[in-house]
């Protein structure tokens, strides 16, 4: 029984990928925010060259887990988040040009309240 799943798992995953694959091509993606903490806040800012409106998503990590995602747009490529002692967040960026959505991978801070400010 056990070597069966396994061959059905590994049949699955090409054709898993190949969607993935597929659903990829009005996606692409962009550098990493690069973020600051500060003792109240996190700062980011998007990489150069992207358009308005950037929207940005921020999660709250606990222990490897992701909440709920906060989701909102600004007119200039930078925000600020409030960041919580002991709390991870993982911060992205996005904007669309020429009808293609670019995204960044995750900037990933850990607020520990001893920032620059």
């Amino acid at each position: 029984m056990h070597t069966r799943f396994r061959i059905m798992a590994a049949g699955a995953a090409p054709i898993i990928g190949l969607l993935a694959f597929a659903a990829t091509p009005a996606m692409a993606s962009a550098p990493t925010p690069t973020c600051f903490e500060y003792t109240t806040y996190v700062a980011c800012s998007a990489a150069p060259g992207g358009a308005s409106p950037w929207t940005w998503t921020v999660e709250t990590v606990y222990d490897g887990t992701h909440g709920t995602p906060d989701v909102y747009t600004t007119t200039v490529p930078s925000t600020k988040v409030y960041c919580a002692h002991d709390t991870a967040y993982s911060i992205t960026s996005s904007y669309v040009a020429g009808g293609v959505t670019h995204t960044s991978s995750p900037a990933d801070i850990q607020c520990n309240g001893s920032g620059n400010e």
